[in-house]
């Protein structure tokens, strides 16, 4: 899984900064320390870094400061002889040799030493950058006590500097470390110099890539997460400490190098394949492809992920920075750092990861695989996943990328990271029906994915990835219902073994997502009646005339809080209202409707809704359902819910455009007269308004009996829709519609 590179720890010289410059025996010693061309500027002085500034620099002052301290190991930077020469380039670790290059600057000149071996190290990326570095070698030692602002203040400090970000950077850090040392005499600081200097308090691990046998490739992609600098570079120093604090001596370097080196090499090939080529040409725009910003992502939502699980409040750990993440998800804890390694060597070992989730998962529905006629059998099987981006369903991609995840998208996420920590090769057969799980669950727990909960569900994913058996009387986690139906599904499975795929392609039908309630009683699956939902549903299925076709049959709507559900125009509707647990309306009146219709094309339909309304007229039935059948308008808003006006009534709703009455909302027949009528120019307001005629002033609101009017001298009259009793009830025995629209047209021509 390391995809060839291999770590020697014999191979890295623990060795210091000055060392470099200045060893004569030349065991580490270097003619130059060169910050090339390719690397980011300086951005340990940037603003925005100050803790991150402040921690590194607190590491670095306990080790020299007193004559106690023990030595620091700042790590691994890796480089390489720039052609053959003792030049050498660091490809990862200019941010502390930058630093370090700083602090003896500083401590040499306040201590009155020869400073003059520090020319060795300078940048190429700017021009600037580089006059810059010999000229603070060049400063009189007198003033570096208040350097910051004695620079800022020199006629030679120059627009073309100022405007640096590397220049900028390192004033910050140099007045950081003038503002520690600024009370320490001459004496002290020489102390100080002599523990960095000649008793090497600050060390680090010189990696050589000649030796590892690196390509010319690793080293751009080593260097290519992109100029600016971000908050990924320090997260790495910090849990590079982690593993030194938990794991010491050699144990530890070697653990820290190994993590370095695959977040350097592996890993960072692993996400190469996400980067844009086209950006890829202008190193301008390096940092917008940011391998930095996706392996930031990553940890992150690892971290956030782990936190979770831990007991940590998720909301609070969303809007907590990288840094802090580390400090409260993995110090002390280095046991989560290893299931990170173990996930990102899984993925890292794939021959293709696109390829990995494309085995898993699909963006096809069953709709749209029957239309494309793709095979329905074991080897064909995937998870559909409802609306991924431009169709991917690479979750490692959308980890990587995305700005945000929903709590869905993390816990399928941390399904796919379980798996990846737990094993050593893919079964897919058995993945696709762990993912098939979990899915189902997610997608049908809607309400009960909540902040407070996403601890108890991640740890729950981890469980059903594990092979544990679902338990239905488990609160606090995922829905109840669903939970036993999954139990059930997988119980009558067994026994069934050939029904098995019917009911796993069904469940990818998009109005379903995995919830089969409509279509089973108690532990059996009507699998005939799958067939038959996915004939009506079909890909090019017109789905208000299948509630128009439905309500033939019965009103089908179930009343949830006051409000009628239909499932309406919009496919989601029908899953969210209509095919969801607790619906116990709609079942047998669809059941019905399946079990009648010989057959579920449009012109069927049709038919069969035109012979029901001429049967309800010539029987002079005009029921609630007949007006939603008949009458376009009375299907207008978006969201297909009513809400009743008053209580038991049979025709008094209001149309709901959306979920609630911020929105639009109108008495659906005032709503259809005023489009019948346009040529009397009424206007409807969209907060549930009466109708009005402003030429003639009539004003026309509507109730459960039928219509008031209130006329231009402010009279009112009543018209009451002529109605009869049917089963129990009083059914309009005219259409209210046609009806009060004779009514108006005649008082307007007799005024």
């Amino acid at each position: 899984m390391n995809n060839g590179v291999t770590y020697n720890a014999s191979i890295g010289k623990l060795t210091t900064f000055f060392e470099m410059l200045n060893d004569p025996d030349r065991r580490v010693r270097y003619d130059q320390i060169l910050i090339p061309k390719i690397q980011r500027d300086y951005a340990q002085g940037r603003k925005g870094r100050e803790l991150t500034r402040k921690r590194f620099l607190n590491r670095l002052f306990s080790a020299i400061d007193t004559s106690d301290s023990e030595t620091k190991e700042l790590d691994f930077i890796y480089g390489q002889k720039k052609n053959g020469t003792y030049i050498f380039e660091p490809i990862d670790g200019q941010q502390r040799l930058t630093t370090l290059f700083l602090l003896h600057l500083y401590l040499g000149k306040r201590s009155g030493n020869d400073v003059s071996v520090l020319k060795g190290f300078t940048y190429d990326t700017r021009d600037s950058s580089k006059e810059f570095c010999l000229k603070l070698i060049s400063i009189h030692e007198d003033a570096f006590k208040g350097i910051k602002y004695y620079i800022e203040n020199q006629w030679w400090f120059t627009l073309r500097w100022k405007n640096d970000p590397t220049i900028s950077s390192m004033l910050t850090m140099l007045d950081e470390i003038d503002t520690h040392y600024f009370k320490w005499s001459k004496e002290q600081l020489a102390i100080v110099w002599k523990r960095l200097v000649t008793e090497g308090k600050l060390k680090f691990w010189k990696l050589d890539l000649e030796d590892l046998k690196t390509t010319d490739d690793l080293y751009i992609k080593m260097n290519s997460r992109g100029k600016p600098l971000t908050s990924f570079e320090h997260f790495k120093a910090e849990i590079e400490g982690y593993i030194h604090a938990q794991r010491s001596g050699k144990e530890g370097m070697s653990a820290a190098g190994k993590f370095s080196l695959k977040l350097d090499t592996v890993w960072t090939n692993l996400l190469w394949q996400y980067r844009n080529d086209e950006v890829d040409k202008d190193p301008k725009h390096y940092a917008d492809n940011g391998l930095d910003s996706m392996f930031m992502n990553i940890f992150r939502r690892f971290m956030i992920i782990e936190g979770a699980k831990a007991g940590s409040d998720y909301n609070q750990l969303e809007k907590t920075d990288i840094l802090s993440l580390s400090e409260i998800v993995l110090k002390d804890k280095i046991k989560r750092l290893d299931r990170l390694t173990k996930i990102m060597d899984f993925f890292s070992g794939l021959s293709s990861v696109k390829e990995f989730f494309n085995s898993i998962l699909t963006n096809i529905c069953e709709e749209e695989r029957i239309e494309k006629g793709i095979g329905i059998s074991k080897s064909d099987y995937r998870v559909y996943i409802q609306n991924p981006i431009e169709g991917n369903v690479d979750y490692l991609l959308r980890c990587a990328q995305w700005n945000r995840m929903t709590m869905p998208n993390m816990l399928m996420l941390e399904a796919f990271f379980h798996y990846a920590a737990s094993v050593e090769s893919v079964d897919f057969i058995l993945l696709r029906n762990i993912i098939r799980i979990v899915r189902n669950l997610i997608l049908n727990s809607r309400d009960e994915i909540r902040a407070e909960r996403m601890g108890a569900l991640l740890r729950r994913i981890d469980k059903i990835v594990d092979g544990q058996p679902l338990d239905a009387q488990i609160s606090g986690e995922f829905r109840q219902q669903q939970v036993a139906q999954e139990i059930a599904k997988l119980n009558y499975i067994s026994k069934n073994p050939a029904e098995e795929w019917i009911i796993k392609f069904t469940e990818n039908h998009k109005v379903l997502c995995g919830n089969l309630s409509c279509y089973m009683d108690g532990s059996v699956v009507s699998t005939g009646l799958l067939e038959l939902h996915s004939k009506l549903f079909h890909k090019n299925a017109d789905y208000e005339q299948i509630e128009r076709m439905l309500l033939t049959f019965g009103d089908y709507a179930p009343l949830v809080n006051g409000r009628k559900l239909y499932g309406g125009r919009e496919w989601y509707n029908w899953r969210d209202d209509i095919f969801n647990h607790g619906n116990r309306v709609t079942p047998p009146i669809l059941h019905e409707a399946m079990n009648t219709l010989m057959k579920y094309d449009a012109e069927t339909l049709e038919t069969r809704i035109n012979e029901w309304m001429r049967q309800q007229e010539s029987l002079s039935l005009y029921t609630w359902q007949y007006y939603i059948v008949r009458h376009r308008g009375m299907r207008h808003g978006a969201s297909s819910r009513y809400v009743k006006a008053t209580d038991f009534v049979s025709y008094d709703y209001i149309m709901m455009n959306r979920n609630n009455f911020n929105g639009k909302h109108w008495n659906p027949f005032l709503f259809c007269l005023s489009k019948r009528m346009r040529d009397l120019n009424p206007k409807l307001a969209e907060y549930n308004a009466p109708l009005i005629f402003e030429n003639e002033e009539i004003t026309l609101w509507g109730h459960e009996y039928g219509f008031e009017i209130k006329l231009k001298d402010d009279t009112r009259k009543t018209v009451n829709i002529p109605q009869q009793e049917a089963e129990g009830n009083m059914i309009d025995s005219v259409d209210r519609i046609s009806f009060v629209e004779q009514q108006i047209r005649n008082l307007i021509s007799s005024i």
